[in-house]
């Protein structure tokens, strides 16, 4: 009974402790970013001092890098537009702005198809390091195959999950700092992610979506004493018109914008969409 159970054990663990490779697990996470076009409904909360704000997010996926979206809240509305890299928004005084992505823009990562797009962001992010970018030669026979150490890729287990962590520390704690993105072992699902300004998104209940998305019905952003709760409503595969992914179009939606009134949810709200969008 003894040798049957030491040998379960090790079995066991064996299979717990492969760890494949970085390419192979994003490569992984981004075919489950869906294809075709999406639109994606969510409700924010927003809390502070016992008072607490409620927007409704509506976000028009054309791919990995190209969205609009608006925000509408009880009192304020909201407009971005996330293009090729770069994102233009309505200010205050309803101009249109254009700006590099925000560092703590996280969303991307939420719907990636590409792996090597979804690298280069977690290097940007210093998740990984900038060697994780190096092109291995392709081997011409067996004897040219070698293993490759990345001690950037780990085994933890986080809310009772096991995950691959990609990390530059081996300080996995809840409480640590170091930037860190931590995916299931199972799924190939984003299940949280610590960011260089400390900012903390977990996400849960990850549910399956039209054309292959999957994508988390509920997330936490936390940073510094403020926190957000994102639900989502509905997420449904639609043709979207080009003109939406135009700058005119935002711009002839900048006459619409309502600023965020006075509150004591309004600092957060601001410095939400300011860092994370």
């Amino acid at each position: 009974m003894l040798k049957i159970f030491s040998l379960v054990f090790i079995v066991s663990f064996e299979a717990l402790a492969y760890i494949p490779s970085a390419d192979f697990i994003l490569g992984r996470v981004a075919q489950r970013g869906g294809k075709g076009s999406y639109k994606i409904i969510q409700e924010l909360l927003f809390q502070s001092d016992n008072q607490s704000s409620i927007a409704k997010e509506t976000w028009f996926v054309k791919d990995s890098h190209n969205y609009f979206v608006e925000v509408r809240g009880k009192s304020f509305t909201k407009y971005f537009l996330y293009k090729n890299g770069r994102r233009y928004f309505v200010d205050d005084n309803k101009q249109v702005q254009s700006s590099s992505l925000p560092t703590d823009f996280f969303e991307p990562l939420f719907l990636a198809r590409d792996s090597g797009a979804l690298k280069k962001d977690l290097i940007s992010k210093k998740i990984l390091p900038g060697k994780s970018a190096r092109v291995q030669p392709k081997p011409r026979t067996l004897k040219d195959v070698k293993h490759t150490s990345e001690n950037y890729v780990h085994l933890s287990r986080n809310r009772g999950v096991v995950n691959y962590v990609f990390a530059e520390t081996d300080d996995l704690a809840p409480t640590g700092t170091e930037p860190a993105i931590w995916i299931e072992q199972d799924k190939f699902s984003i299940r949280r992610l610590r960011l260089a300004s400390l900012a903390d998104i977990t996400a849960d209940d990850i549910a399956e979506f039209s054309h292959g998305l999957s994508f988390p019905k509920s997330r936490r952003v936390t940073w510094g004493k403020n926190s957000v709760q994102i639900e989502l409503l509905r997420i449904d595969s639609v043709t979207l018109k080009d003109e939406v992914f135009n700058t005119s179009y935002i711009s002839n939606l900048a006459q619409k914008l309502v600023p965020v009134e006075e509150s004591k949810t309004k600092p957060v709200i601001e410095d939400f969409y300011s860092r994370f969008r």
